[in-house]
């Protein structure tokens, strides 16, 4: 979904854009917004949908919750050297 916004050469693309080349996590305002477009886009379809990398802050966690994303399946991966 990042790289889709990143394409867009909107101005939260360009934001993004900013974040990945610094090595810093993009901004939690701008990943909610567009995680719950997805999400709605899904639901409007009656689509499942998986999501990889999310939450990655408390903030982004909290925003499940008031977006009433409820995961039914969740998947830990542990990599070791």
């Amino acid at each position: 979904m990042l790289k889709q916004e990143v394409s867009s050469k909107g101005p939260d693309g360009k934001r993004i854009e900013e974040c990945q080349k610094a090595f810093k996590l993009v901004d939690d305002e701008i990943v909610i917004k567009i995680l719950k477009a997805e999400v709605e886009k899904c639901n409007a379809s009656n689509e499942s949908f998986f999501v990889e990398g999310y939450p990655r802050t408390k903030v982004q966690a909290l925003s499940m919750q008031q977006l009433r994303i409820v995961p039914d399946k969740l998947i830990h991966l542990n990599v070791r050297k």
